[in-house]
């Protein structure tokens, strides 16, 4: 009695399995790589990386006026250190000088260069913080860093990014960082 019920049972089981296969591959039927719609096909972009909305984040403890603005370009240790955390956490999405990533015509926007052709001299300091801090989901995501780097490790990244930049940049941005600062 008791092959007779495992055998049912492996029966059971064998039928639900088959089941399965057949339902798993019948959604997929006359779909290959080559027919699928170009926005059907797995590719990875930044719109995998998860994001909270900035209200269930914690707020950093950095202020527009906190002392540690303006970030100057980092040298010796600090460019080392920015330099490592920028390899490690920037690199693969903004490139490993800072030239960015082209747009991306099958999906969102890739990200901009930090480097002097980019934009981010545009912004102040400030910004820049909160643009790491917080992430960004406009024109593509950017992942919130808040849970990754502390606020002294953003501004040693920030502080590497700067040495990409020529005088005239430093000087706009720095101008633009004080005024934030006066606010």
């Amino acid at each position: 009695m008791n092959k007779l019920y495992d055998r049912r049972c492996g029966y059971v089981f064998f039928a639900f399995g088959l089941m399965l296969l057949v339902t798993t591959l019948s959604a997929c039927k006359n779909k290959t790589a080559d027919t699928l719609e170009a926005d059907q096909l797995e590719r990875p972009n930044l719109l995998t990386i998860p994001t909270l909305n900035p209200v269930s984040m914690p707020t950093p403890q950095i202020s527009a006026k906190d002392a540690r603005f303006p970030v100057l370009p980092a040298k010796g240790r600090d460019f080392d250190n920015g330099k490592l955390l920028y390899e490690a956490h920037c690199a693969t999405c903004h490139g490993i000088n800072g030239e960015g990533q082209l747009p991306d015509p099958l999906g969102p926007n890739m990200a901009p260069p930090h480097n002097n052709d980019g934009h981010t001299w545009h912004h102040p300091d400030q910004i820049n913080f909160e643009t790491v801090w917080y992430g960004r989901n406009i024109a593509g995501t950017m992942p919130a860093f808040y849970d990754r780097l502390t606020e002294a490790e953003i501004l040693q990244v920030l502080a590497y990014i700067k040495t990409w930049w020529n005088d005239e940049s430093l000087a706009v941005q720095l101008e633009r960082t004080q005024a934030a600062m006066n606010e």
